[in-house]
């Protein structure tokens, strides 16, 4: 039998579990992106300008 503290604590690391995959999906994708911009700026010698 659980109490519902360590109910709460299973939901917990549940999210948090669910929190980093969702991180490591958006690293991975901005990875990908990062990479794509820096393909596209060789081809072109376009240079991102710094606010």
């Amino acid at each position: 039998m659980t109490t519902p503290s360590q109910e709460n604590a299973v939901e917990d690391e549940d999210r948090v579990r669910e929190a980093v995959t969702g991180l490591i999906a958006v690293f991975e994708n901005l990875g990908a992106e990062h990479q794509a911009l820096e393909a596209e700026e060789a081809k072109t010698g376009a240079r991102a300008v710094a606010p």
